[in-house]
């Protein structure tokens, strides 16, 4: 055993592992040990990976330091979508009906920036060129829901205010003479564009919960969602956004864009599947919409450029590099001890799951998931093709921790 720092070294040929005093300095080593590989000539930085069953929690450690090191990297986090605006929209829709047009849901919508003004573009110039069309469009969007921002919290407007045939006010402030007139003009031309857009808006949403109310099954709820999702512009946002992300580069958001929305497809397919010929029940929709979202990862592929790619050991999508390190791996990480969590147990699930259909399932027992992990600790030792490195660190937030 080779004694280096406040660490200890066995080395096995191609395989190596460490112990460290604590998280920081193994993460340190690790990118030193990633700097010197690179800098031999012998490898570059695609060729290499970091593998951790904690990267959500090491990340703000681990960032830092590779930008420290001037190392470029490839984090796959693989975010959740439950915090895309499509939820955003989806929410105040139906909130803007239960609470009958109160102002917090009005804004919601409309600042989610994915309805209503791409249904605008059609008033402005540049009609050959569609992206510049759209994102003038977006600009006047912004400028006019400022204004009308302003002119809702002056007059107070919300509920009925809304939805009655009577025209909005805004009253001028009192300013020098000089500047009245020219100060009328301008007030005249938000309120004109004020109530344009809640006319828009009205026009649109009323229909939709009326008939909304009428309806008798979920199929029939659903479609009309999505005929309103349409109508409101949100599909058009989803290009632009996505289309917009690619022309300035982003090809991770471009992709999330796509995801997410046939995410959102697919969710309505299978809400319809299961609920179809029940009757709708928006809080039920809602709840399995946000937990959908909630379980739902984006699948971000690695750039192409010369990174070290940084990955889950849960992962499924990395595989075999020339060198692999393996960070983290005290008692209890890999194998991971799985307890029993949530409402019923693991009997009560397999009771339950013997009586489902085929096609419908339940999150796995503890057993279930204990078993992958054999499996989990093979595809770590085959995560590379010359070299593996395997750490771990003595202390955590003052603990003493053990090694696998």
């Amino acid at each position: 055993m080779k004694l280096l720092l406040n660490r200890t070294s066995r080395k096995i040929e191609a395989l190596q592992w460490t112990t460290y005093e604590d998280e920081r300095q193994e993460i340190q080593e690790t990118l030193a040990t990633i700097k010197t590989l690179v800098d031999s000539g012998k490898y570059r930085y695609q060729d290499i990976q970091i593998l951790s069953r904690n990267l959500e929690e090491q990340q703000t450690l681990l960032q830092p330091l590779l930008e420290t090191y001037q190392i470029p990297y490839f984090m796959d986090l693989s975010d959740t979508m439950e915090h895309h605006p499509l939820i955003q929209v989806l929410d105040a829709i139906f909130a803007i009906q239960k609470h009958f047009w109160r102002y917090h849901d009005i804004m919601n919508l409309l600042r989610s920036e994915y309805c209503f003004w791409p249904l605008n573009r059609a008033n402005l110039e540049n009609k050959h060129n569609e992206e510049v069309t759209l994102r003038d469009a977006l600009i006047h969007y912004r400028q006019t829901l400022d204004e009308t921002e302003t002119i809702i919290l002056a007059q107070g407007y919300e509920g009925k205010d809304w939805i009655s045939s009577k025209t909005w006010n805004y009253q001028v402030e009192n300013i020098d003479e000089d500047s009245l007139s020219s100060r009328e003009v301008l007030v005249h031309q938000q309120l004109t564009q004020a109530q344009e857009l809640r006319e828009q808006i009205v026009s649109l949403l009323e229909p939709f919960y009326k008939k909304l109310d009428k309806v008798e099954t979920t199929k029939e709820a659903i479609t009309l969602l999505y005929q309103l999702l349409e109508k409101i512009g949100v599909t058009e946002a989803f290009l632009y956004w996505r289309n917009h992300a690619a022309n300035i580069g982003d090809i991770q958001t471009a992709r999330r864009q796509d995801q997410v929305w046939n995410e959102f497809l697919k969710l309505l397919e299978e809400y319809v599947y299961i609920f179809g010929d029940e009757p709708f029940d928006w809080e039920i929709f809602q709840l399995l919409l946000h937990t959908g979202f909630e379980h739902t990862h984006y699948n971000m592929a690695p750039s192409t450029l010369d990174q070290l790619t940084c990955t889950g050991i849960d992962s499924v999508r990395y595989s075999p590099k020339k060198v692999t390190f393996v960070i983290g791996l005290s008692q209890g990480v890999l194998p991971r001890m799985e307890e029993e969590s949530g409402l019923m147990t693991d009997e009560e699930r397999e009771y339950l799951l013997s009586k489902l259909d085929s096609g419908r399932f339940l999150h796995p027992t503890t057993i279930q998931k204990q078993s992958v992990e054999p499996f989990l600790f093979y595809k770590v030792l085959t995560s590379a093709t010359e070299k593996l490195y395997l750490s771990m660190h003595h202390t955590d937030k003052g603990s003493k921790l053990k090694p696998i």
